[in-house]
This record gives C-alpha cells, structure tokens and sequence, in this order.
C-alpha cells in the first residue's frame, strides 16, 4: 500500500478494511500483514475516494465520492468483497455506525437517516451546512458541521440542539467526555491538541 492516500479505516475482530484516495478499498483478514484491493464498486472508474467506511448488523458501508463530485452510499454483505450503491443515499459521505437501531448518515445540508439497514433513506435533518464529523455514544449521537456542534435529543434522531460554536475536523468520545479536532484554519493557526467537552 506504498503511495496509497488513507481516508479511511473500518475493523471488527476479523476484517480491516481501508479506505483510499483514488485507489478504491483495500481489506486485510490477518491483521493488516497482507492487503487485498478489491476493484468491485459499481462504476469504479468515478470514484475518487472513499470518504468513511462502517460497519453495522453483517454489513459494512462506505461513502464514496466521484471525480465529478457526487456522493453515494455504497453496502457490501459480504465482508469487503463486492459493493452495491444504496437507494437513495446520494448525496450522503459522513457515516455514523448505528445508534437505536439507525443509521446516520451527513451530508452537504442534509443527515439521512435508513433503519433497514440502508435499504431506503429518510431527511430529517435539512439545514446542515457543511458537516465534518458524526460519532455516537452510549447516550447520544453528536455532529459537527459549519456552524458548530450538535446533539440529537430524541431516539429517532430528528431534533438536534447546538452544544456549542466549536466546529471540528474530527470527534471522539470516552466516557461521558466528547473530544473534537479543531479545525485548521487558513492562517495555520497551530494546532494544540484535541479540546474536550464534558
């Protein structure tokens, strides 16, 4: 995997799979000492790079943009092996794994939402401005974007409170902490480290 750009990384306890810039996905089942690239995405010769990668109920999922822009959800059922597009998840690329038996997934002004397991896809959520990380915890799911971060405070996951003006590249959570990666800013503000948000 020399000279391969990552964007990506999703493992359980037997698959590692990888997801690269302009090199589609890569997988490894023992423990990363031997990569496989799997070249079975629906037209493969647009995507540009696989932009997350989760896994949830015996499926994985992974956002893909194309070089023309777009974005797409794509499912495989099968461990890495072969992907399939999703109905309706265009337009989506920030993944969330599953949380109160949902999938969440961001996008540019949108959060879609599939609880059957990507079959179909709903919008709650239609004013999102340029999102940039979504994770769950054992209580709530929580989204950066653009204008700062949120919370959802119903299991359904349609109604989001702001937390706070901070926006982020990255978030994280351990216990009852939240961790988010500043974003850099076009002055090259230096970065100090991850902030917390008890």
């Amino acid at each position: 995997m020399r000279g391969v750009t990552i964007e990506t990384i999703c493992a359980t306890d037997s698959i590692i799979l990888v997801g690269t810039e302009n090199y589609g996905i890569f997988r490894s089942t023992n423990g990363g000492h031997q990569w496989y690239q799997y070249d079975s995405i629906p037209d493969w010769q647009i995507v540009e790079y696989i932009c997350s990668i989760t896994h949830y109920d015996n499926y994985f999922f992974a956002a893909a943009e194309s070089k023309q822009g777009g974005t797409s959800i794509l499912r495989s059922s099968d461990g890495g092996r072969t992907w399939q597009f999703t109905p309706g998840g265009g337009g989506l690329r920030i993944l969330l794994a599953e949380h109160n038996g949902l999938i969440l997934a961001a996008g540019h002004f949108k959060l879609g939402r599939s609880s059957d397991d990507g079959d179909t896809w709903d919008y709650p959520v239609q004013w999102l401005q340029l999102p940039t990380a979504i994770i769950s915890t054992d209580s709530f799911p929580f989204m950066c974007c653009q204008t700062g971060t949120y919370r959802a405070w119903d299991t359904a996951c349609s109604y989001w409170e702001k937390m706070t003006g901070w926006t982020g590249d990255g978030l994280a959570a351990d216990n009852n902490n939240l961790f988010y990666l500043p974003t850099i800013t076009r002055n090259r503000t230096p970065f100090t480290g991850p902030k917390i948000m008890e």
